[in-house]
C-alpha cells in the first residue's frame, strides 16, 4: 500500500508540474499564394538539355562546336514547353594530351578532364570559350552535369539530367 500511495503523489507531482502530459504544439497555418498552382505545376517535371543546337545523343563537329560555343544551356519541361532558368550547372572536358611516360621515355596520348562549375549564368566562362576555339580535338568529350534549373512559375529548384556530347 505504501508503494501505491507514493506512486499516486508522484502522477500528482508530474501532472501538477505539466510534464505527465503535453498537448503538441499547434502547427502553423501556410501562407496562401497568390497565384494558384496546379498539380502540373508542383510535379517533377520532365526536362530536355540542350547547348545551342545539340540534345543527348547528337554527334558534334568541331567546326560547329566553334561556332556554337557562346549558346546558352538550355532547360525545357517538355509537358508545357517552358523554358526553366539555369541556376548552375558544371561543365566538363575530357581533353587529349600529349604526355611523356617515364618509365619508357615515349610520348603518348592521355586524357585529362577538367570542369569548372558556373553559377548565375546558362553559358560557358569565356576563358574556357577561347581556350576551346584554340585547342579543342575530334573524339574529346563534353559533360554539362549538376544542372540546377528554377521552374518559373513555382520557383521551386530541380535537378535536370546530364548532357554528354561527343565531338568528332
Amino acid at each position: 500500500m505504501k508503494h501505491f500511495t507514493l506512486w499516486m503523489f508522484l502522477i500528482a507531482v508530474l501532472g501538477a508540474t505539466g510534464l505527465a502530459q503535453t498537448k503538441p504544439a499547434a502547427k502553423p497555418k501556410p501562407a496562401t499564394a497568390t497565384t494558384k498552382l496546379t498539380a502540373a505545376d508542383t510535379a517533377m517535371p520532365k526536362m530536355q538539355v540542350r547547348f545551342g543546337p545539340y540534345k543527348k545523343g547528337m554527334p558534334v563537329l568541331i567546326s560547329d562546336w566553334k561556332l556554337a560555343l557562346n549558346a546558352p544551356l538550355v532547360v525545357t519541361d517538355t509537358a508545357t514547353g517552358t523554358d526553366m532558368q539555369v541556376v548552375s550547372f558544371r561543365f566538363g572536358w575530357r581533353k587529349k594530351e600529349a604526355s611523356d611516360d617515364i618509365k619508357t621515355g615515349k610520348r603518348k596520348i592521355i586524357a585529362n578532364f577538367q570542369a569548372v562549375d558556373v553559377y548565375d549564368s546558362p553559358r560557358i566562362p569565356e576563358a574556357w570559350q577561347a581556350e576551346m576555339k584554340e585547342y579543342v580535338q575530334t573524339k574529346e568529350e563534353l559533360l554539362f552535369e549538376a544542372i540546377i534549373v528554377q521552374h518559373p512559375k513555382t520557383k521551386k529548384l530541380y535537378q535536370a539530367p546530364p548532357l554528354f556530347l561527343k565531338l568528332l
